[in-house]
C-alpha cells in the first residue's frame, strides 16, 4: 500500500464555500498521534485479545483503527494476524472489574396535608438508598513488529462511576458502562497511533480601537463579510496592514486567515506579534498551541512519506 498525504490543511476553497455564520473562520489541521511508534507502519493486525473484556475490546480496536483517516484516506489497513502484510500486531489483555459502594441517601420531602388552596401545611421527609457503579478496564497491550520487536505498549486504566438511588427507574448496569469503557478506549489508542484531522471554527477579535481612522470602517466590513465570504475577509484584513502593523485584532484575524490556508508558520508570527502586544491570553495560548500540534502532524506526515518513498525506491531498485 502506498499513499501519499498533501500537507495543505485547509485550501482556499473552503474559504470561498464558507457559509453564513457568526464572526468565525474555517481553520482545520491535523493533530499528531500521541506516539510515533506507529508512524511508518502502513498495515496493522488486531490479534486475540485475552482476559475477560478481550473478545469485545478487540472488536473495538479493529473497528476504530479501520476507520483511522487522515485527508480522507485510512492511516492503517487492518489485517489478519497471519496475514504477511501485517507490519504489526496489537496483543495482549483487557481484564475489568466493577463494585458497588453505598452513598449518602438522598433525602425527599413530600406534602402530606394541603388546605383548600392548595397550600401544603405539612410534609414528609424520607430517605431514599443511594448507591455507585464503578467499573474499571485494564488493559495490558502491546505493539509488536513482524521481527517480534516491541515497538509500543499500553496499560493506563479507564474507569467511569454512576450514581443512582433507589427510586430511579433507570439504573447502570456494569455491562453498559463497559460498551462505553471498550469503545474509550480503543479511541485512546486509535489516538496513540494515528494523526487525526480537526476542523474547527476560530472566533475573530472585532475590537477597532487604536486603527486608522479611515480603516475602522473597512474593519468592520471585512468582520461582517466573514458570515458570508471569508476568502474576501481575509484579503480585506490584508489589505489594512500596511497602515496598522501593531493592531492586535487585525493581526490576531490574519493569523486564523493564514491558518486556515495552511500556511503554519505565518499563523505563528502573527500570533507571537499578538502575543507581544497583549501579553498573556487564553486565545492566543489556544492558538499557539493548535499551530504546534497542527505543525507536529504535518512533520508525521512528512515523515510517513519519506518511509514511503524509501520504500519506493528499494522496491524499484530491487526490481532492476
Amino acid at each position: 500500500m502506498r499513499r501519499f498525504y498533501r500537507s495543505g490543511i485547509l485550501f482556499v476553497a473552503a474559504l470561498s464555500a464558507q457559509t453564513a455564520r457568526a464572526e468565525v473562520l474555517p481553520v482545520s489541521g491535523v493533530d499528531p498521534a500521541l506516539s510515533d511508534a506507529a508512524i511508518d507502519i502502513e498495515s496493522i493486525a488486531v490479534s486475540a485479545i485475552e482476559g475477560s473484556q478481550g473478545g469485545a475490546q478487540g472488536f473495538e480496536l479493529r473497528d476504530k483503527l479501520r476507520d483511522a483517516q487522515v485527508d480522507g484516506e485510512a492511516w492503517f489497513a487492518v489485517v489478519d494476524a497471519d496475514d504477511p502484510k501485517a507490519q504489526a500486531v496489537l496483543s495482549g489483555s483487557v481484564s475489568h472489574a466493577s463494585v458497588r459502594d453505598q452513598i449518602d441517601d438522598k433525602e425527599v420531602e413530600s406534602c402530606i396535608e394541603k388546605d383548600g388552596d392548595g397550600k401544603c401545611l405539612r410534609k414528609r421527609t424520607t430517605f431514599v438508598p443511594c448507591s455507585k457503579l464503578t467499573v474499571r478496564l485494564y488493559p495490558e497491550l502491546v505493539l509488536r513488529t513482524g521481527d517480534g520487536e516491541e515497538v509500543w505498549n499500553y496499560d493506563s486504566r479507564v474507569s467511569d462511576t454512576e450514581e443512582y438511588c433507589e427510586d430511579e427507574s433507570s439504573r447502570p448496569t456494569t455491562s453498559g458502562m463497559l460498551d462505553s469503557l471498550n469503545s474509550t478506549l480503543a479511541w485512546q489508542i486509535r489516538r496513540q497511533l494515528a494523526p487525526r484531522d480537526r476542523s474547527l471554527e476560530v472566533r475573530i477579535l472585532e475590537r477597532r480601537k487604536g486603527l486608522q481612522k479611515p480603516d475602522r470602517g473597512l474593519f468592520k466590513d471585512a468582520v461582517r463579510m466573514t458570515k458570508s465570504d471569508a476568502l474576501s475577509a481575509c484579503i480585506a484584513f490584508q489589505n489594512l496592514e500596511a497602515n496598522n502593523p501593531q493592531h492586535p485584532s487585525l493581526l490576531f484575524n490574519l493569523g486564523v486567515c493564514q491558518e486556515g490556508t495552511g500556511d503554519l508558520d505565518r499563523a505563528q508570527a502573527y500570533y507571537l506579534q499578538v502575543q507581544d502586544i497583549l501579553g498573556e491570553k487564553s486565545y492566543i495560548d489556544s492558538a499557539l498551541r493548535r499551530v504546534a500540534s497542527f505543525k507536529e502532524g504535518q512533520a508525521q506526515i512528512a515523515a510517513r512519506q519519506a518511509q514511503i518513498a524509501e520504500e519506493t525506491d528499494s522496491l524499484g531498485d530491487s526490481a532492476s
